[in-house]
């Protein structure tokens, strides 16, 4: 298991990166933990934040390396900052890996500020009309350009969406960002071995042995659009079920909660809103469900249209990589592990491992900060932002991806940051020990004595 500490430095090639503390827990890496991975807040010595995300041994896959290049051409699109990743592996960096095999196949991405949706269905936290409608219009947006590209999620659900804190000052982030893409489906992409199956609340009944197709999103992201849609409306808050509005024994029931949710939407939003909701609830299938685009239709949300990156084929990785170790660093060994806060941090299905308060208010009277009440009237449109021009939010990634630990010049790491099997084998040079006679001073006594025996002699025939 990965236990990193607060502070603790992380040296990819020339690049150094710090854990930070989580503003909750003082003492306590700034983590959170999920069904497949930890996702730790990182930053750099520039004090740009970035997520560092440690899978479970099981979820150690190539497929991660095999996938990155492919995702990076989705960066620029609008939600989908987080295609933009670098994969840390025994290819590139062996004395690191050596040294912490938990970090094998661990991706390296920008940092998305935020809330979960998840977190405010789980804490009830209200929100104004116009909001709801900020949220949902940028939601299928987001959605609605994926669609325009034969994209989808595959597992759209309350916390694998963030949403940036509207006293963000940062034109380049999005309002509405998904993450946990590493399963998303897009037309030039390598299926994965295991397909999601969809998450509790959200999965549409046709797909329990997995979905991994352009459609995968129409029923969970209308469930998600309606619900984001009448979260002004108390009597909606309050019957939520748990993490997700939905209990999963109840999709496709007309049940009270369905009734609540079909009702709030006419009610807030017209007949067309509430239409498309309910022809996605009684579906049979995925491709009965609406589209993205009737959902703009219905909202009259603007469509930007989105360029693809280029695809850039990946670098040949070195095969033989030279196992001299580098300066760099270890992280020490620790014997209680992280600590994780349920909170604003890239990951999904999470499960508190600290209990303590969370920071965002449970009191179902209190907004949540940043999102102020507005009693102006609401808006008929709002048009959606352009696509950020930035071509990166991950200014480094591209020094990383050039840098090999074999194509580096041999090194030393320090003497007290060896890896513990390079200290154990390491050995104390054996003293050479001193004796009274050693063959090159018997070979001087030899000579001298035979010098002695001729002089002897010599004098001897004289005499």
């Amino acid at each position: 298991m990965f236990l990193p500490r607060v502070k603790d430095r992380l040296l990819l090639g020339s690049e150094a990166y710090f854990f930070t503390e989580h503003p909750a827990a003082r003492g306590m890496p700034y983590g959170q933990t999920g069904r497949k991975a930890t996702v730790f807040q990182l930053q750099d010595e520039e004090g740009q934040k970035r997520a560092l995300k440690v899978f479970q041994a099981k979820y150690r896959t190539e497929e991660n390396l095999e996938k990155t290049s492919d995702l990076l051409r989705y960066a620029s699109m609008p939600g989908l900052a987080t295609c933009e990743r670098f994969v840390i592996s025994k290819q590139q960096f062996p004395s690191l890996i050596q040294q912490n095999k938990d970090l094998n196949f661990s991706v390296l991405m920008p940092w998305v500020e935020g809330t979960t949706w998840q977190d405010i269905v789980l804490n009830k936290v209200p929100l104004d009309q116009e909001s709801c409608y900020e949220l949902a219009s940028n939601l299928n947006m987001v959605l609605a350009s994926m669609e325009a590209h034969g994209m989808a999620h595959c597992d759209l659900s309350g916390p694998n969406i963030i949403l940036r804190p509207k006293d963000l000052n940062d034109d380049d982030e999005d309002l509405v960002s998904l993450i946990d893409l590493e399963e998303m489906y897009a037309p030039k992409l390598k299926r994965p071995k295991t397909v999601p199956a969809g998450s509790a609340g959200y999965a549409h009944a046709s797909i329990q042995s997995g979905v991994w197709s352009a459609d995968a999103d129409r029923f969970a992201g209308s469930v998600l659009l309606a619900n984001m849609l009448t979260w002004s409306d108390s009597s909606v808050v309050q019957a939520a079920f748990g993490e997700q509005y939905f209990a999963p024994s109840e999709m496709h029931l007309d049940c009270p909660r369905y009734q609540t949710l079909a009702g709030s939407l006419e009610k807030q939003w017209g007949k067309n809103t509430s239409e498309l909701f309910s022809t996605a609830w009684h579906s049979k299938v995925l491709g009965d469900c609406p589209t993205f685009t009737d959902w703009a239709d219905a909202l009259a949300v603007e469509i930007p249209e989105v360029p693809l990156e280029p695809a850039v084929e990946p670098e040949a990785q070195p095969t033989e990589p030279v196992l001299t170790p580098v300066t760099g660093f270890t992280l020490p060994p620790r014997p209680n592990g992280p600590i994780v806060i349920n909170t604003g941090s890239p990951v999904k299905g999470f499960k508190s491992l600290f209990p303590t308060t969370s920071p965002i208010p449970t009191n179902t009277t209190t907004p949540l900060p940043g999102w102020v009440e507005d009693t102006s009237p609401v808006p008929t449109h709002i048009p959606m932002p352009a696509p950020s021009t930035s071509k990166s939010k991950f200014k480094e990634i591209e020094r990383l991806s050039k840098w090999h630990e074999a194509a580096q010049p041999g090194g030393k790491l320090a003497d007290d940051k060896l890896p513990p099997s390079a200290q154990k084998a390491e050995k104390k040079p054996v003293e050479k020990t001193k004796t009274a006679f050693t063959t090159e001073k018997i070979a001087i006594y030899i000579i001298i004595l035979l010098a002695l025996c001729i002089i002897i002699s010599i004098i001897a025939s004289y005499s």
